[in-house]
């Protein structure tokens, strides 16, 4: 019986296992041991050019997030959803998240779910949609919720929700 080859898989750029956070919350954590959200969280805001000028050591901070999440194999979500969306959705909205959900869906895909709608309606520039209060931000009026979206770095974030 011939012996299978498997092609070589390539090597991560950065060998993320002894890495150790210097700075802010996570401070002497491993890279390994942070929540995954935190990765992307720092990718999509690239802290690392905050720190730069303080010691040359953060310069490569991105690089290192982005092969974590690789040697994860996390995908960086296309829709981000702030915490206080939840809990005004959650306090406020309740009834009508109960009321249009799927069967199976928790509240988090749900908003995940309008968030996408809402970005139709910014991309079509249809009649429920005005500028919100911050830059760069839309009102979206769906289902009696006003749904604040902030366009960023190409990434819809639901930021907040109103009545």
């Amino acid at each position: 019986m011939a012996k299978k080859i498997h092609p070589k898989h390539p090597r991560p750029k950065y060998d993320t296992r002894n890495v150790i956070l210097t700075f802010g919350s996570f401070e002497g954590q491993p890279l390994t041991a942070l929540p995954t959200n935190y990765l992307i969280w720092a990718m999509s805001n690239r802290i690392y050019a905050l720190h730069r000028w303080k010691r040359g050591r953060f310069a490569k901070f991105y690089e290192l997030c982005e092969a974590e999440v690789d040697r994860r194999g996390s995908i960086v979500p296309q829709y981000f959803v702030s915490k206080e969306a939840i809990d005004f959705i959650s306090r406020l909205h309740h009834d009508v998240y109960i009321g249009t959900r799927d069967p199976n869906e928790g509240m988090f895909s749900w908003a995940e779910r309008m968030l996408e709608m809402a970005v139709d309606y910014i991309d079509r520039n249809a009649d429920n949609v005005v500028p919100g209060g911050r830059e760069g931000e839309f009102c979206v009026l769906m289902g009696g919720i006003r749904w604040y979206v902030q366009m960023e770095d190409g990434i819809p974030r639901l930021t907040s929700v109103g009545t």
